[in-house]
C-alpha cells in the first residue's frame, strides 16, 4: 500500500492539468522513441535492452512491462518483429541485396523503394502514398502496383496520389 501511496503522490504532483498522462511518463515515452530511432536496423533493441540503456544513460528505473506498454502506445513494433519486417520488406522490395550499403548511395528508384517500406514497416492498417512509383523503372512500377493490390486484399486503406492516371 505504501508504494502505490508513494506512486499516486508523485503522479499526482506532475499530472497534466487537461487530466491526461503524467508528465514523466511522456518523457520516458519520448526517450523510448529516441532510443529506437537510434538503434542498428539489423540488432534493434529489445525491451529489457531498451530498460538497460535508460538505467544506464538516463538514471531511470523502468520496468520492461512498462517499456512494453510504451512501445506499444507509440505504435512500435517488439525488436523480433522489426526484425522480421525489415527482412521481409526489403526482401519484397527488391533491396536485399543492398541492405549494406549507405542509403544515401541509392539511386532515386531505390530510395523510392525503401520509402515505401519503411512506411509498411508497423504493418499500418492505413498507409498515404504520394507519386510511390516516381523514380521507378517500368518492373518497379509493375511490383508496387502489386504490392498495393497485396495490401488491398490484407485489409489495409491505402490512399494514393499520382498525376499517372494508369496509377489510380
Amino acid at each position: 500500500q505504501g508504494i502505490f501511496e508513494l506512486k499516486y503522490f508523485f503522479n499526482a504532483g506532475i499530472s497534466k492539468e487537461d487530466g491526461g498522462e503524467d508528465i514523466a511518463s511522456e518523457a520516458v515515452k519520448r526517450l523510448i522513441k529516441q532510443l529506437v530511432q537510434a538503434e542498428d536496423v539489423k540488432h534493434p533493441y529489445s525491451d529489457q535492452k531498451i530498460v538497460e540503456l535508460l538505467r544506464e544513460k538516463q538514471k531511470i528505473d523502468i520496468a520492461r512491462r512498462t517499456v512494453a506498454k510504451y512501445r506499444e502506445q507509440l505504435g512500435i513494433l517488439p525488436s523480433a518483429q522489426r526484425k522480421q519486417n525489415s527482412r521481409k520488406l526489403l526482401e519484397r522490395m527488391t533491396l536485399t541485396q543492398w541492405a549494406d550499403t549507405r542509403v544515401d548511395k541509392y539511386s532515386k528508384g531505390m530510395a523510392q523503394r525503401l520509402g515505401i517500406a519503411q512506411a509498411l514497416m508497423n504493418d499500418p492498417e492505413l498507409v498515404i502514398l504520394d507519386e510511390p512509383t516516381d523514380g521507378l523503372d517500368p518492373v518497379g512500377r509493375r511490383e508496387v502496383r502489386e504490392l498495393l493490390l497485396e495490401l488491398k486484399r490484407a485489409g489495409t486503406t491505402v490512399f494514393l496520389n499520382s498525376h499517372l492516371l494508369s496509377e489510380l
